[in-house]
């Protein structure tokens, strides 16, 4: 334990850690706040116990107050927070009286709340009680400061006084709602027995601050029914209070592990596990120790602090998975390196996954790798210089303290021959200098030489171990070179970690996030660069994002839509769209359903729910690559499917047209696309935009019309995806039979999709009111971003790209904040058309609009209704 005077003076006292003083009375200043009311309260409404005793107390001298003017005191203060504290009104009303009777005077002012009478303009209010404990005020937390103070006391009593309170306490339980009975639990830590019958009376009723007593309780079997109650989001947690997460620590050592284990992404409760050299606190540390900068932080000081635990925790870190188990091999590798001793002392006491992390890792560091010639490199691996002599620095930058290639994946020749560490030293040295025009030119003979697998594997530990070593700017090459060196699976376990920053206050390292996946440069990463620019709740990031798209389409002399075209990955489908997934003896094919999920049939064409585990008789080897590939291409597809059916959903509605040398290679033809491609219906249009042909795209790849025949489309065709309103009753019926028949879900609704018609008023004007009176939670306002419209990170009102470059504007009642879930609803006071500028003086009127664009708008929101 690494516990300071200044962490034990933090926490909340004990009577075994008693407070070294309490605070002067200041009858004074308890008196002045209550005097602050005395034209605000009406004492002839106000209940007859406190009528009297509220006239005293203002006409009275400080001190010597009688038992009912020392509850309106109290009373008072509760009821007006911000005028003094209600600790410091405790202490005085306590001063004189012994502590027994003040806990009785407090119980007695605990009822009474203040009432208006209606006449706000007066401001006449009135303080009376309340019997029934059901309409008393719940405080979101059990932690009043009134009673945390008499708690300070009890700490400083006898034991006869202390015995004498808590029976006060314990009579008062029956007629006190259950959260006042937590608050003085909490207060009593002493007396755990109080948090124990709470949470065996509550814990099955979900009430959020029964998980508080985890503080205060010592059973582990109730500690463990306490933490399994449900918390609400945005209701703070004990684990966040540093005065009883300091003393669990303070009062408990080790048994405060697990208890705080579950709460270490806070930070209190990370800071407090810091300071616990077992291997658990440092295991938990480790699971968590993505969430922020500071977790970063103590985790390191805790594997300096305690390297005998890190080794253990972090190796049963690793072996637990998770998305921190990469980041933290990359710190069990630099542990062992440096601590090898300290690897053959523990490796006896683990067992399992953690067992085998270590051996892992041991053979990683005592591996004999077959490393290449100095020969067999390519130049600018052994002399730097050679690339670019008047750009490179004579002498070579001096490489980061968290620089430990000897820990990280090591880049591969072609040959299979590993570079040597010195090799790698220079190449960190190229990585780290950084040129005007981007990354040194000796980089590209690098990446020529070596497995693009291999310098990824090596680019993302040498990123990762910049990331526990917190970052720090002056290297931020580290995450720069994700980009020349990075693949794939590079950009796939990259964007969430820009998608989070923002929002843990890291905005620049997550804008240049954003060039890094445009550096990576394939198709996976520009999709995944395309979807921040299509969907985060951190508008900045995602202005930039769209940014970013839109040079690289025009660097290609692409709209950004011919761009998002060429950004769909196949997904390693063959050209039907389908991939065999080979177990030696069994084979399975995969398939794609109206939502791109995908799914598995046998070679019978029988579907399974999941692909099978591998049997004794199958090929461990290929059923070992072929559940890894399905697993991949499950998540590759849970990331492409949302973009591409809102894509083609929205070009619907913004009457996108492909020619045919567009449409049939990345639609039609598509491997990935073409599942919901042949589940629509299309049209060839005319110059002027009206529906020449409506067809459907077969399975075989064939164009067939309403009667299933095949059709020739014409070189120079237009295609698009036909809306309702613009399909003949005849087309959408027999088309519908064919879907029917195909057994063929669309994605999305297009023949039965509901249209709505402004009304011959509505044309004429420049705004429309049909959701004035509406009241629509949040969380449907949040929703209105999967159907195309956008918001900033506090919203006022929300925005829709119209063809012509207009757009919609749908105006909010008031503005609030996308992290809070649960703020009142609102109501979307007006919706007006606008050019992007904001500054068109005259309103457009909704009869400017064509029917498609209007009924899709309306078609918006009014599915917020319901």
């Amino acid at each position: 334990m690494d516990l300071d005077e200044e962490f034990i003076a933090a926490a909340r006292p004990t009577r075994a850690h008693p407070p070294p003083r309490l605070p002067e009375p200041d009858w004074a200043a308890a008196r002045d706040a209550a005097n602050l009311y005395r034209n605000t309260i009406d004492l002839d409404q106000t209940d007859p116990q406190l009528r009297d005793a509220l006239a005293s107390l203002w006409g009275g001298e400080p001190g010597g107050y009688t038992r009912a003017e020392r509850v309106v005191l109290l009373v008072l203060r509760r009821i007006y927070p911000h005028q003094t504290s209600s600790a410091a009104v405790m202490r005085a009303v306590a001063a004189d009286v012994a502590l027994a009777e003040a806990a009785r005077i407090l119980l007695e002012s605990l009822p009474y709340i203040l009432s208006s009478d209606g006449s706000l303009r007066q401001r006449q209010f009135f303080l009376h009680s309340q019997p029934d404990t059901r309409t008393w005020y719940v405080p979101p937390t059990p932690q009043l400061a009134e009673i945390e103070m008499l708690g300070r006391m009890a700490c400083l009593a006898s034991d006869d006084e202390y015995a004498e309170l808590v029976s006060v306490v314990r009579t008062a339980a029956p007629q006190l709602p259950p959260v006042y009975r937590a608050a003085f639990a909490l207060a009593l830590p002493d007396s755990p027995e109080l948090s124990h019958e709470l949470i065996t009376e509550f814990a099955g009723e979900d009430q959020p601050w029964v998980s508080w007593l985890q503080a205060t309780a010592t059973d582990p079997d109730l500690i463990e029914k306490a933490r399994a109650v449900q918390t609400h989001r945005g209701v703070p947690v004990f684990a966040d209070d540093v005065a009883l997460v300091n003393a669990l620590v303070v009062n408990r050592g080790s048994a405060a592990v697990p208890v705080l284990t579950p709460y270490a992404a806070h930070t209190t409760a990370a800071a407090a596990l810091a300071r616990i050299g077992l291997p658990d606190a440092l295991r938990a540390l480790a699971g968590v120790a993505g969430t922020s900068k500071d977790h970063q932080q103590l985790l390191r000081r805790a594997i300096k602090r305690w390297p005998a635990a890190a080794v253990a925790g972090l190796t049963q870190a690793v072996g637990d998975g998770g998305h921190n188990a990469a980041a933290t091999r990359v710190l069990l590798v630099d542990l062992a390196a440096r601590k090898p001793g300290l690897v053959a002392a523990v490796r006896p006491w683990l067992t399992g996954a953690a067992g085998t992390a270590l051996d892992d890792v041991t053979q990683q560091l005592s591996a004999d790798y077959d490393e290449a010639s100095l020969d067999e490199l390519p130049r600018v691996l052994t002399d730097p210089h050679h690339e670019d002599p008047a750009a490179f620095p004579a002498k070579l930058p001096k490489l980061p303290s968290f620089w430990n290639p000897r820990a990280w994946q090591r880049p591969m020749l072609h040959t299979g021959r590993v570079l040597p560490l010195v090799a790698v030293d220079h190449l960190g040295a190229m990585l780290a200098f950084h040129t005007g025009d981007g990354h040194y030119p000796g980089i590209a003979d690098v990446k020529q030489a070596c497995t693009s697998d291999s310098l990824a594997g090596f680019g993302w530990d040498m990123f990762t171990a910049w990331l526990n070593a917190g970052a720090p700017s002056k290297d931020s090459w580290a995450m720069r070179s994700l980009g020349p060196l990075g693949n794939d699976d590079t950009a796939r376990r990259f964007t969430p970690l820009v998608r989070a920053w923002p929002g843990q206050a890291f905005r620049k390292r997550a804008v240049a996030g954003l060039d890094v996946l445009a550096d990576i440069g394939s198709d996976v990463a520009l999709m995944l660069l395309n979807g921040i620019a299509a969907n985060l709740k951190f508008k900045a990031l995602q202005d930039r994002a769209r940014d970013k798209i839109d040079q690289i389409a025009a660097g290609r002399g692409l709209t950004t839509a011919q761009l998002e075209d060429r950004l769909v990955p196949d997904l390693g489908l063959d050209t039907n769209g389908t991939l065999l997934l080979n177990f030696g003896p069994r084979q399975f094919r995969v398939g794609f359903d109206e939502r791109l999920k995908p799914f598995v049939r046998n070679l019978d064409g029988a579907r399974l729910k999941e692909l099978p585990k591998a049997r004794r008789d199958d090929d461990a080897e290929l059923a070992g690559a072929a559940t890894a590939r399905w697993k991949a291409l499950k998540a590759d597809a849970r990331t492409v499917s949302g973009q591409q059916l809102l894509r083609l959903e929205l070009a619907m509605g913004a009457h996108r047209r492909w020619d045919l040398a567009d449409f049939e290679p990345f639609l039609a033809r598509h491997p990935l696309v073409r599942h919901l491609v042949r589940r629509l219906m299309w049209a060839v249009y005319t110059e002027a935009g009206t529906v020449e042909r409506c067809f459907r795209v077969a399975e075989d790849g064939q164009y067939t019309d309403a009667d299933d025949e095949p059709v020739a489309l014409p070189g120079d065709a237009l295609i698009g995806l036909p809306h309702p309103l613009e399909i003949s009753a005849d087309d959408r019926t027999a088309f519908g039979q064919l879907f029917t028949d195909y057994e063929l879900l669309q994605p999305f609704p297009q023949l039965d999709r509901d249209t709505y018609r402004l009304t011959d008023a509505e044309r004429a004007a420049t705004e429309l009111n049909r959701w004035a009176d509406l009241n629509i939670p949040v969380g449907k306002i949040n929703g209105l971003t999967s159907r195309g419209w956008q918001r900033g990170a506090f919203i006022r009102e929300l925005l829709k790209p119209l063809p012509d470059g207009w757009i919609a504007v749908a105006a909010l009642s008031d503005g609030y904040a996308t992290e809070i879930a649960h703020s009142y609803p609102k109501q979307i006071t007006r919706l007006y058309i606008d050019t992007p500028d904001r500054r068109t003086p005259d309103r457009h009127t909704f009869g400017e609009l064509d029917d498609i664009t209007a009924s899709e708008l309306i078609r918006d929101l009014e599915a917020l209704r319901g």
